[in-house]
Parts: structure tokens; sequence; C-alpha cells
């Protein structure tokens, strides 16, 4: 989002980031939302079941929200601390966005399966937030391989979900 503000000026971007939120909050899952914030260059949103945030989070890959845009999503299921100004904090949130910008530098064993990994456009999932969908949902994901965390000692099982007709149009 820097690049694109930077490229596009400040009125475009904040019409883009008020779209985002209203995107987010106007969700019939947004019942379930318990936080949401910018945070640089992305958003943090929690909420009380993986299924609700996996069905917000479809919705920007299902409909994107400005065709210049670019999206790196992260689902992960874990406890949060609350704390006394509302801001959401804990292992879980840093973990979070360690699996938000995992690369494929970041893989230390691979998937099974033979498909690029998406830079962007996509759906990383770990395992504790897929076990929580449903299994129509879980259905959508592959296995993305072992990844490195930064700031975490034992690595991460990802799955991942990019709509398929945007890597097999790629090829």
């Amino acid at each position: 989002s820097t690049q694109y503000l930077l490229n596009k000026g400040d009125t475009v971007f904040s019409t883009l980031i008020g779209n985002i939120f209203r995107r987010i909050k106007t969700q019939a899952a947004a019942s379930d939302l318990i936080f949401l914030k910018g945070s640089g260059d992305g958003f943090l949103s929690v909420f009380q079941t993986v299924p609700a945030a996996f069905s917000v989070a479809a919705t920007f890959l299902e409909t994107p929200i400005h065709p210049e845009i670019q999206v790196r999503m992260a689902l992960h299921w874990g406890a949060v601390k609350i704390i006394s100004n509302g801001d959401v904090v804990g292992t879980e949130v840093s973990r979070v966005f360690q699996v938000e910008k995992v690369s494929i530098e970041d893989r230390v064993e691979p998937a099974t399966s033979k498909e690029p990994f998406p830079s962007a456009n996509r759906i990383l999932a770990t395992t504790q937030a897929l076990q929580r969908l449903e299994p129509a949902a879980q259905a959508r994901f592959r296995p993305a391989g072992k990844f490195r965390l930064k700031g975490f000692d034992k690595f991460g099982e990802l799955w991942v979900w990019q709509k398929v007709e945007d890597w097999k149009s790629r090829f």
C-alpha cells in the first residue's frame, strides 16, 4: 500500500482504505468481528470464529477491491490478549503477521503439490485455522509446505488458497 500511495496520491489511497474497511464491516460475518485496525501496509482483524474470518477474506479473492491491488491474507487460530486501549497483542498476533508475509525463500519443506507458490492474491492458513473450517472450505486449500516463521522455533505447516483461474492463467 505504501507504493500505491506514492503512485496514486493520498485521496485515492484513503478512498481505497475506506472501501476495505466498509467491505469488512458490512459482511454478515462481521457480527463475529472483535477487532479491526490498519497496521502499516495492511489490516489486522480478529474474529470469534475462523469460518467468519474466512468468509470475509474470501470476498477479497472472489471480488477484488480494486483491479490494481493484490492481497496477501493469513488465517490463524489462537489466543490473543485485548489490552486496555482495545488493541490485541500476543504470540498469536505475531505469528499471523509472520504467516502473512512468508515467501518461497522461507519454505524449509516443499509441499506435495507441484503447483506454484503464489506471492500475492492468496490466503495462507495455518493447520490450527484449517481444522476449524467446514470441509467445503478446507477443500479450497492445498498444502503449501513447511515454512520458517521469523521469531518462532518450530516450522509452520501452511495451506494456500488462490483462485484456480489465477494461477492456471499464468501457464
